[in-house]
């Protein structure tokens, strides 16, 4: 892997916020693929890293209080989307949780599938990169799906790209380092 360092420290490679590819299956990729038709995904503008909090336990002893480090709890999960696509693939993901059809009189009929839908929760992964578009560090969020979805504002006045922005809820997420099979995999998840 090339050595992306400064100077002195050439041994250092500096993490840049611009430098990720993001993998969303059926959003960001075909299915679980690596591949972007770019009529049928989003592009990923922006996204995060992950950030857990653990929640405290107090144990009073004599005249002290000590705490112990209780469960985590994962903070939600922004992401910032190119709306690029002819089709609407957050939208197919909103609904695989339920299902529409046609009803009576041009109404329209609604039904929760709830658990029974294998499709909705979502594995996640996140790739920083160094300047040469290798990945230098590897996050998976595990079980994530939306929990709030924006597909923006329209106006007149502005010629900005369109862009949806997702709050995802995941179970957790961990780090994993690069090796070759990451690296590569990263690799075929970058644009062409």
């Amino acid at each position: 892997m090339p050595n992306m360092g400064i100077g002195f420290a050439s041994a250092v490679i500096f993490k840049r916020q611009n430098q990720f590819v993001m993998h969303i299956p059926d959003v960001t990729h075909v299915g679980g693929s690596a591949a972007r038709i770019y009529n049928k995904v989003l592009l990923e503008e922006k996204a995060a890293r992950p950030k857990v909090t653990y929640k405290e336990i107090e144990a009073n002893h004599l005249i002290e209080t000590i705490y112990f480090a209780g469960r985590p709890s994962w903070d939600t999960l922004k992401v910032t989307l190119y709306d690029v696509s002819q089709t609407n693939p957050v939208w197919s993901w909103v609904t695989s949780n339920y299902f529409i059809r046609p009803a009576n009189g041009g109404q329209v009929g609604v039904g929760y599938l709830g658990g029974a839908s294998g499709n909705f929760k979502r594995n996640i992964q996140l790739f920083m990169l160094d300047g040469c578009g290798y990945a230098i560090e590897a996050w998976n969020y595990m079980n994530a799906y939306p929990v709030d979805v924006d597909w923006g504002d329209v106006d007149m006045k502005s010629s900005e790209a369109m862009r949806v922005n997702m709050t995802l809820r995941y179970d957790r997420a961990y780090w994993q380092k690069c090796d070759g099979n990451i690296i590569n995999l990263a690799r075929q998840y970058m644009i062409p």
